[in-house]
């Protein structure tokens, strides 16, 4: 079963490694944060997905970039927060971009908008190319300057 979470994680409250706080933002837009790399998350818990999503993840080999590429073409979003970058790399497929999933992605950067320094959004097709790559240098602003420019990478 997975968790229902009241509020958006914070990257400075778990690590996956030493430099990184990594997350799946999931179909049903609950985020998922990780203790280990995105691809062995979901090979771990693919019977799990499978039920729950109607996603067979069971076929693929166990390696990162076609568990990452089948898991963002089914609705999944894969979050990568660097900490001593301050950077934060989202990655959906463009086919999802809804307005539900935009609100989870902008909830997920305010609330964590002090840790972030920079901000890159890699929009995929299905073959997993970048399709429209959106970076904001948040360096030198307020928090609320940077709130302001988080809907942008939404439009750009």
């Amino acid at each position: 079963m997975l968790p229902a979470l009241p509020i958006t994680p914070r990257f400075d409250g778990y690590r996956t490694d030493a430099l990184c706080s990594k997350a799946w933002i999931l179909p049903d837009l609950i985020i998922i944060p990780l203790k280990q790399m995105h691809f062995r998350w979901i090979l771990e818990h693919h019977v799990m997905l499978s039920q729950r999503y109607q996603i067979d993840f069971s076929g693929l080999p166990a390696e990162e970039q076609p568990v990452r590429l089948h898991a963002l073409n089914h609705g999944f979003v894969r979050v990568n927060y660097e900490r001593n970058r301050g950077r934060l790399t989202v990655e959906a497929n463009t086919a999802f971009l809804g307005l539900d999933l935009q609100n989870v992605i902008a909830g997920l950067i305010t609330g964590n908008i002090d840790l972030i320094d920079n901000v890159r959004v890699h929009w995929l097709n299905t073959a997993g190319v970048a399709t429209r790559v959106v970076r904001r240098n948040l360096v030198g602003m307020g928090d609320a300057d940077k709130i302001s420019g988080i809907t942008k990478i939404f439009v750009d």
